[in-house]
């Protein structure tokens, strides 16, 4: 927060509340926007009650991160989520996507007063013109919570300074970031895993190898012949892994007829089109391929973004993948009732997806405040909601080495 913010939200909020006409002193206190005489305040704190403290601190908590919420710009495309839709925002953000259709017309007498009747070849009052839409909200929800404490001497000890009331509301702006940007990072791999699991249940899975062999027609007595273990010391193949890449991407590019549930026509710009990779698959495409030919004449996998590994072990939530290794992945889908159901995925090197295929978001639902008495500190816990959402409707492909 700027000085100017803190000023704004201490004169405008806090203030009034304890040192307005009627309360602890009767000369109102002005904070000036460079904080410089913010040690007024501090020596008026000392006149509070103890009761009035921990409100006054409890308000400061809640100002400050309300005033961050106020400031922060939307994200919608967050790197850390890999190309997922993000909403950063803590107040409502994507609560549903809404696929639409192209504008039609659909018989319907509700907005008549009376029964519809034809008035002529040019119009239609008993026909509703509008466009069909079709809501898909989020599919899964768990909550989280960040947790930091401030006792009352590190309370008083910050208003003695600008600078020392800076480093207490970083302190609490630096708890809530890094704890709202390592959950939604999470949530977002959970996402990814999901994605890959109706892929691959959903036979939207491109096995390199297989096809590559099938296409020259290798088979495995013949020297050009690809498998598991010399994959990677073969540059034909690694061209030929690149080129259906790049086509694939391109084929996302349109009307997902192909890989659609047939509930909506979807259509994805080239730019909302998202490559994931293994690091390692990434990494021996890319230098053998910048090793042997010009850079100039490459362009390797096009735009993409790697990840070391699928999984992350939130098995409440979302289904897990349990990587071994590069050419061992395993999906563990979490069963809605019974014994969970296993299914195995071997040699998992990539993924490809539109990014509004899915989409994570969260939103606070309560806060609260434990006061230890003995210690003379209290403990605040912020409870945020987080959502996602997994559109079937939309193009996925997973890659393996099989």
């Amino acid at each position: 927060m700027l000085n100017t913010q803190i000023a704004t939200m201490l004169n405008t909020v806090i203030i009034p509340n304890y040192f307005g006409e009627g309360k602890s002193g009767d000369t109102p206190i002005t904070i000036t926007e460079d904080l410089r005489n913010i040690v007024d305040l501090g020596k008026a704190l000392s006149d509070l009650s103890v009761n009035d403290l921990e409100n006054f601190k409890g308000d400061l908590v809640v100002g400050v991160l309300d005033t961050y919420t106020d400031a922060r710009e939307f994200k919608s495309d967050d790197e850390a989520s890999y190309g997922l839709f993000v909403s950063s925002e803590e107040y409502g953000g994507a609560i549903q996507r809404v696929k639409c259709k192209l504008l039609s017309a659909t018989d319907s007498n509700l907005l008549a007063l009376v029964d519809a009747s034809n008035s002529g070849p040019d119009y239609t009052d008993g026909k509703f013109y509008g466009v069909p839409v079709d809501a898909k909200i989020y599919t899964k929800m768990d909550s989280f919570r960040v947790k930091f404490s401030i006792s009352n001497n590190e309370l008083k000890k910050s208003f003695t300074s600008a600078a020392g009331v800076a480093r207490l509301i970083a302190m609490i702006e630096v708890t809530v970031i890094n704890t709202i940007a390592l959950q939604l990072n999470a949530t977002a791999r959970g996402v990814l895993r999901e994605l890959i699991l109706q892929a691959y249940t959903g036979g939207r899975e491109v096995k390199l190898l297989t096809m590559y062999n099938t296409i020259f027609g290798f088979t495995s007595s013949d020297p050009g012949y690809v498998d598991i273990s010399n994959w990677n010391q073969n540059e034909t193949f690694k061209i030929w892994c690149q080129s259906t890449i790049l086509k694939l991407r391109k084929g996302i590019a349109d009307y997902n007829e192909k890989y659609n549930d047939g509930t909506v026509e979807t259509f994805t710009p080239e730019a909302d089109s998202r490559a994931i990779f293994l690091s390692d698959f990434a990494t021996d495409m890319d230098v053998a391929l910048g090793s042997v030919y010009h850079t100039e004449l490459v362009k390797g996998l096009d735009e993409y973004r790697t990840i070391n590994f699928w999984q992350n072990g939130t098995t409440e939530l979302v289904p897990v993948i349990k990587s071994g290794s590069l050419h061992d992945q395993i999906v563990e889908k979490v069963a809605d009732s019974g014994d969970a159901q296993v299914t195995t995925i071997n040699h998992v090197v990539g993924l490809l997806f539109d990014r509004f295929s899915a989409f994570v978001t969260y939103e606070l639902t309560s806060m609260r405040v434990k006061r230890v008495e003995e210690e003379d500190f209290s403990t605040y816990f912020r409870d945020y909601t987080r959502r996602y959402c997994v559109d079937t409707r939309n193009t996925n492909v997973i890659l393996t080495l099989s």
